[in-house]
């Protein structure tokens, strides 16, 4: 090829764009895009030194192993860019055969040879390269300085610690980050004084690299480093030192954590509140109690996560004070966290707070009276039973577990009762309070004319199942399977919902019928189906379930998107990067916010 500018297009060969890719092709006169690596291969023999070098780099992009002998024959090429774009190409695509090649190219007269070799013997693994590495730390080009820290650090050559310790004080920033994050990678003890250092006097190229080692490699001399960190102006900055902070758990950090509270950003938020949750004390309760009623809900729902870790009865008199004039969400969090403590003296507290404006929080304080074995509460939770209309699941599951199962009225276990609401409410009294006696009037009623009754039917028999043991959960899964069939989507929501909670206790044949049964009501019309369907696959613990909720991670629905993030954490399934970019940028918050969580 001669220089007649036909060269410009040869990069266009490796273009993501496939029209762009023909286009090239055809102006340099290539038949096809399979004959466009042999085109190159030729190219690298070019008179045109900017073909040579075009040729070189659009190889390693396109990763042809039939390229390599012709990049490692320009790794001698008279054209220093093409050397480096020989050696960069071959890095790019992980060979690691021609090392001693590549050791030749570190003395080259070409800095960016010598940069693009260090690079490549970084990528290609093999860690007897780094002793011909070490000297290049020295080196008068802040380029080839750059990458042969950085290869150093890759190959974890640990004969070049004394020199990367040097490096640290680099007068170029990119050396100096480099080696700061080489010496983290090979976990060098020797650059935490360096690592002090820099947080306390502010050098930026390290301030990151040194917040995050700390935590792992730090000692005592690093927590007030690390608390000094807390008030730089940059974010991760902040966040990495307040997160390693809670890995060395030292309490002199605990003002500064509780300070870093109130930050600005959201991330720096949480993580203070994750290390007071490895840290406890009067001052870290407190502050994480106030932390529950911030507006922000991911915030919020991590203080009470530490909250929860730490299991401090000293946080029970503030959770108290919030559950009687917090905000709903604060009131529902605190008598969740009340219930968990099981601390005596919340119990006149949630009896107060069974009559809560909140239907939400008068069920968290059910349950959490029966978590707690409140038994001063059946009278209370009785009452609550006969009084209340729609939503009485918690009261009764709280009876259920305080054992004051016989002592439900009469009225409120007729099946056959003339008002559709009273058979609904016997229905799933009966499924939750009931015994296996009642299992047969249940899947009677499992026929019942309306949809409101089959559903709460529906929903006893997963209770009763679920609380009865393996006969009556015999009974029930084949009852549920079919209601999964009903033309009204409530129905098929409260057998989708009945099915996660029995299934994860059956075996084999039974428990894959279920997990198929499921994954088909992933597709269900209604929304709620597949909401209860998404929950009840992370509830059955089958790791097989995650490529079908991958596909509802796109759902209309944001609560369906949020459930099937989560029954896939449940499952331990991995999140490919799209899926997670996708939901990272989900117009939704609470899915926002739960795809957060997979980044810890």
């Amino acid at each position: 090829m001669s220089e007649s500018g036909e060269e410009q297009f040869i990069p266009a060969l490796s273009d993501e764009n496939e029209a762009v890719r023909r286009y090239a092709a055809q102006i340099l006169g290539i038949a096809s895009e399979q004959e466009a690596p042999a085109f190159l291969i030729k190219a690298l023999n070019s008179e045109s030194q900017p073909a040579r070098r075009a040729a070189a780099e659009t190889l390693g992009n396109l990763g042809d192993a039939a390229a390599v002998p012709g990049l490692v024959a320009a790794l001698a090429d008279s054209d220093g860019e093409t050397r480096a774009s020989a050696a960069r190409s071959l890095g790019k695509m992980g060979v690691t055969t021609p090392t001693q090649e590549l050791k030749l190219l570190l003395g080259d007269g070409h800095e960016d040879a010598r940069a693009g070799a260090a690079w490549a013997l970084g990528e290609s693994g093999d860690s007897s390269a780094g002793p011909a590495l070490v000297p290049l730390v020295d080196d008068e080009s802040p380029l080839v300085r750059q990458e042969a820290v950085w290869a150093l650090g890759k190959l974890r050559e640990s004969g070049a610690v004394s020199q990367l310790l040097r490096a640290m004080s680099d007068p170029d920033d990119t050396v100096r980050a480099r080696s700061g994050q080489a010496l983290w990678d090979m976990r060098a003890r020797e650059a935490v004084p360096t690592f002090n250092e820099a947080l306390l006097a502010g050098d930026t190229p390290l301030l990151e690299v040194a917040a995050e080692a700390l935590g792992t490699l730090g000692d005592e001399d690093s927590v007030p480093a690390l608390i000094r960190a807390l008030d730089r102006w940059n974010p991760d900055v902040r966040m990495k030192a307040a997160r390693s902070l809670g890995q060395l758990k030292d309490r002199r950090a605990v003002p500064a954590l509780v300070s870093a509270l109130k930050h600005y950003e959201q991330e720096v938020r949480c993580e203070a509140a994750r290390s007071l949750g490895e840290m406890g004390g009067e001052e870290a309760v407190a502050g994480l109690v106030s932390a529950l009623t911030d507006h922000d809900r991911m915030f919020a729902s991590v203080a009470g996560q530490s909250l929860m870790k730490l299991k401090d009865p000293g946080a029970v008199p503030g959770l108290l004070e919030i559950l009687g004039t917090g905000g709903e969400r604060a009131r529902y969090a605190a008598a969740g966290l009340l219930g968990n403590l099981g601390s005596p003296e919340a119990a006149p507290g949630l009896v107060r707070a069974l009559n809560d404006p909140e239907v939400s929080v008068q069920s968290r304080a059910a349950e959490a009276l029966g978590k707690m074995g409140a038994t001063q509460a059946i009278p209370h939770l009785l009452a609550k039973l006969r009084s209340s209309g729609a939503n009485f699941s918690s009261e009764a599951r709280a009876l259920r577990q305080l054992g004051s199962r016989h002592g439900v009225p009469e009225e409120l276990q007729d099946l056959r009762a003339p008002e559709i609401w009273r058979r609904a409410k016997a229905a799933e009294v009966l499924g939750i309070l009931g015994g296996p006696e009642e299992l047969p009037a249940l899947l009677e009623a499992l026929g019942d004319e309306d949809r409101i009754v089959r559903a709460a039917v529906a929903k006893g028999l997963g209770e009763l199942g679920a609380n009865e043991g393996e006969d009556a959960r015999r009974e029930a899964v084949p009852a549920l399977l079919e209601a999964l069939g009903d033309e009204h989507q409530n129905v098929r929501s409260a057998a989708a919902k009945g099915l996660g909670e029995l299934g994860a206790s059956e075996g084999g044949d039974a428990r894959r019928e279920v997990v198929l049964a499921l994954l088909r009501a992933l597709r269900d019309d209604g929304w709620m189906v597949r909401l209860a369907a998404a929950e009840g696959l992370g509830a059955l613990g089958d790791k097989e379930a995650g490529v079908g909720l991958l596909e509802v991670l796109s759902d209309e629905m944001a609560l369906v998107t949020q459930a099937a993030l989560r029954s896939l954490r449940q499952l331990d399934c991995e999140l490919p990067e799209r899926y997670l970019i996708k939901v990272l940028e989900d117009p939704a918050q609470l899915v926002r916010d739960e795809a957060r969580l997979w980044r810890g």
